[in-house]
């Protein structure tokens, strides 16, 4: 049920209201209750499956809603921690010693390629 702005103007996103041309068209449509996007109160805001959400919630940019993202799931007590994988487009765990000599191991391998890159371009430009 997410609204976000694109150029000044607001575009809806999610399955929510994507899923309902009624509920797409109310939550643009001027009367809704819209509030600034902010994860300690989107939490907390019921989520209706009848009718259509009491409020809804915009960010300035996706960006700026990955942002505030981030930074709300640091407030979030855990014995573990998560790392997103571009590779396998899934989400790692990191909740032991072995999980994260796993994951240095990983970046180690990749610095190891960037810089090989580097070396490569520096040698033929001279540098």
């Amino acid at each position: 049920f997410g609204l976000c702005k694109q150029d000044g103007l607001l575009r809806v996103y999610g399955a929510g209201l994507l899923s309902s041309v009624s509920e797409l068209k109310y939550s643009l449509s001027g009367n809704a209750k819209i509030k600034p996007f902010d994860p300690k109160v989107t939490c907390k805001q019921e989520c209706l499956i009848t009718t259509f959400q009491d409020v809804y919630f915009v960010s300035e940019s996706f960006e700026d809603a990955k942002e505030k993202m981030r930074e709300f799931a640091k407030t979030i007590k855990r014995p573990f921690s998560v790392r997103y994988n571009p590779y396998t487009q899934t989400v790692d765990v990191l909740k032991d010693t072995k999980s994260i000599t796993n994951l240095v191991k990983e970046l180690r391998n990749e610095l190891d390629t960037i810089s090989d890159a580097l070396s490569r371009m520096n040698k033929q430009f001279g540098i």
